[in-house]
């Protein structure tokens, strides 16, 4: 009896205290971007720099940021896809853009982005590259993924997603969205 007892107070203390594998999603803060250059409405984005990426970053938040600008036609369709996966899963979203002066100019700024994010950004000539669109997934101060593009047999310069594209797309980034809230 008096190890059944045992038993039970010691399985309850680790229930208690080590088994909680779920991550906090910190939910932006800031402005709302203005999305309507992409030819779409929401407000589930908020404008980010390198530098508040890396504060936030040393704070340990956990968030996401999606790097993309303007005239690029993957960014046009990632953007709805990334939207309503946004939505459902109620987690709001940094966005960062990569051809604005600000960030073109913080060199220093995209070494590091590319030194954190280089186990997961494609590389060119053995280098990393930074690609847009591309999705940072942060967890905990720490980058764990990076989603770019949209899917591979997408070529976004000759034709729109096809509806199968798109449904791929959606459980890529549900998938993805899904693991940043499990501790790694």
């Amino acid at each position: 009896m008096k190890k059944t007892f045992l038993f039970l107070v010691c399985a309850l203390m680790i229930i208690l205290t080590g088994c909680d594998k779920t991550v906090e999603y910190d939910q932006p803060e800031g402005h709302v971007c203005d999305m309507s250059g992409y030819g779409y409405e929401t407000e589930n984005f908020y404008y980010i720099n390198l530098d508040t990426m890396f504060d936030l970053m040393d704070q340990k938040k956990t968030f996401i940021v999606f790097l993309a600008h303007l005239g690029c036609p993957w960014c046009e369709e990632l953007l709805p896809v990334l939207d309503k996966i946004s939505v459902e899963k109620e987690m709001k979203i940094y966005y960062l853009n990569s051809l604005s002066d600000e960030t073109v100019k913080d060199q220093e700024g995209l070494d590091k982005l590319l030194e954190l994010a280089s186990e997961y950004v494609t590389e060119e000539d053995g280098k990393p590259v930074l690609w847009a669109p591309s999705i940072f997934y942060v967890q905990q101060g720490k980058i764990i993924d990076v989603h770019e593009g949209t899917v591979n047999t997408h070529p976004a310069r000759e034709r729109k997603m096809t509806e199968k594209e798109v449904a791929r797309l959606e459980y890529n980034l549900r998938k993805e969205f899904d693991a940043l809230l499990v501790r790694k």
